[in-house]
């Protein structure tokens, strides 16, 4: 399928406190899998982690490179001091692709990287034409859909950012960032005091007075309880113009990250949806114009 289609695949930012040593463990090992040809590697949720450093950057991109891919820095959504864009900017010193979830990030782009190649992430909420020739005119090469974006947007878009117009194949993306950690105020912790507990506890779940799981907290970042997957939408995608499609570690854990990664790529590559657990079933979305989804239970 991907090669029928020349489909380009990326691979999503970690979203979780994986501790640096997992971390840099799993980039070391996805980027050997086959047809993953750009490589988001950042922080999205909270930059206290610091899970990547300058040199850790450097790294993966020497490792992605040498496997004739991309490395793109991602960014987080919310930017709490002048000391996280200053850290930002140190990174983007080490790629040439930056992904912006934060308009702070753009104009730090703007002002001392106009040379290096952005991304629109999904997380600047990108819904209309208006917006997104606003955002090419002011220099950006590609747009990443927002994950709720109905069929005629994205072709829309798609037409803007022709053949660099991204979509989430899977993953479990944000509904909502705070300013304050959920984790650590789980553990009656202000954030400057959390001990990254996030690491320990990389999900909190969240119940109804019912007791029915609602939704799912990662840090400062709140999350559907199931995760997204739209694999049997790539046809239609494809035909309205998306051209790479993202994959991102949803699961708890980095082993558990890359299994399904390996078996989501056998399902690209076969067209079908990849057996065992955890289980998939279909769900559409409220209005017709909207695409078809499908949910998974939550990763072990």
């Amino acid at each position: 399928m991907i090669a029928e289609r020349s489909l380009e695949i990326s691979l999503g930012p970690a979203p979780t406190n994986w501790g640096r040593t997992e971390f840099g463990d799993f980039y070391a090992n996805v980027v050997h899998r086959p047809h993953i040809h750009r490589v988001y590697v950042g922080e999205v949720v909270c930059m206290k982690r610091r899970l990547l450093t300058v040199d850790v950057l450097r790294q993966i991109r020497d490792i992605v490179e040498q496997a004739h891919g991309v490395t793109v820095l991602t960014t987080p959504a919310v930017i709490v001091a002048e000391a996280d864009l200053e850290r930002i900017a140190a990174l983007a010193e080490v790629v040439d692709h930056i992904e912006a979830n934060n308009v702070g990030v753009v104009a730090l782009w703007k002002e001392r990287f106009p040379d290096k190649s952005l991304v629109l992430g999904p997380y600047l909420n990108v819904y209309n034409t208006r917006a997104a020739t606003f955002w090419r005119g002011l220099g950006a090469g590609r747009l990443v859909l927002p994950i709720d974006a109905e069929w005629p947007v994205v072709a829309q878009l798609a037409e803007v950012f022709p053949g660099n117009t991204e979509m989430v194949l899977f993953g479990r993306p944000a509904l909502a960032f705070s300013w304050r950690c959920y984790t650590a105020r789980a553990y009656h912790k202000l954030g400057r005091d959390c001990d990254f507990n996030c690491c320990a506890r990389r999900q909190v779940h969240l119940q109804t007075l019912d007791e029915e799981q609602l939704l799912t907290v990662n840090g400062s970042a709140v999350y559907p309880r199931r995760v997204y997957c739209a694999l049997d939408a790539m046809g239609e995608a494809h035909g309205r113009g998306v051209s790479t499609f993202r994959i991102e570690p949803a699961c708890g854990g980095a082993d558990a990250a890359l299994a399904m990664i390996d078996r989501l790529l056998g399902a690209v590559q076969t067209g079908r949806v990849p057996e065992g657990p955890p289980q998939l079933d279909t769900e559409y979305m409220a209005s017709r114009g909207k695409r078809q989804r499908l949910r998974v239970e939550e990763c072990a």
